[in-house]
């Protein structure tokens, strides 16, 4: 015999579920305290009166169960998982002052047949990816796309200059959306899909904004086009 859970079913029971995990200790608080008010509240005023004179406690007894709730109340208060805002975010846009060529996608792909380290399975991957991926052909791509064999002009130093001019520009612009102080960010996280150079990403960022030097910083590549630049401030 089998179950047919209903999908939305199963992916409340999942969000229920993960809410319950992440906070744990409040659950069980939470049951602990509703047990013990539903059994004072089942004694009544006499008994529990009567209770408290037999327990016979003493100073110490009821500091520590003052003392003991509120610990718990703040350990878990700085333990628990916290929210991240998004403030706000800037995207690289190209123009006369930051330029980066346009290409059609079928010239990207006509190009990349040309690269001899891409066979034709390869290409009719990208061909499919790029249909289905929203790019149009207004899309602007590196310069080196241009160029047939596009691979002989993809040096380090092209996809350096690249970098800069992407990230910078992006930077800026939400530096100056943000008015955020680039000495009060703590933490940077950095993703790039592919260029993985030595120093790394994250350190050509922290000496062009003279950030801090005790940031802390996380510098992720080699992760595909999935990832994208992600800056966090706090």
């Amino acid at each position: 015999m089998s179950l047919n859970v209903p999908k939305n079913s199963s992916m409340r029971l999942k969000a229920v579920y993960q809410r319950i995990v992440d906070n744990f200790l409040a659950v069980v608080t939470a049951a602990i305290s509703s047990y013990s008010l539903v059994a004072l509240v089942r004694l009544g005023p006499a008994e529990l009166i009567s209770w408290l004179r037999e327990l016979q406690l003493q100073p110490a007894h009821l500091f520590l169960a003052g003392f003991v709730p509120a610990a718990a109340a703040t350990m878990y208060l700085m333990l628990r998982p916290r929210a991240v805002y998004l403030i706000d975010y800037a995207c690289f846009h190209s123009s006369s002052n930051r330029p980066l060529a346009r290409i059609p996608m079928a010239s990207f792909v006509e190009h990349t047949k040309h690269t001899p380290t891409i066979d034709d399975r390869s290409v009719r991957f990208m061909s499919r990816l790029l249909q289905r991926s929203g790019l149009g052909e207004e899309t602007c791509l590196p310069a080196a796309h241009n160029y047939v064999p596009t691979h002989e002009y993809c040096t380090l130093e092209n996809a350096r200059d690249e970098f800069e001019l992407v990230v910078f520009s992006a930077i800026d612009d939400l530096l100056a959306k943000t008015g955020v102080a680039p000495d009060t960010i703590g933490t940077l996280v950095l993703n790039c899909s592919l260029f993985c150079p030595t120093p790394s990403l994250v350190d050509i960022i922290v000496n062009k904004y003279n950030l801090r030097s005790d940031i802390r910083s996380i510098n992720l590549s080699g992760m595909g086009c999935r990832f994208s630049l992600s800056v966090q401030f706090r």
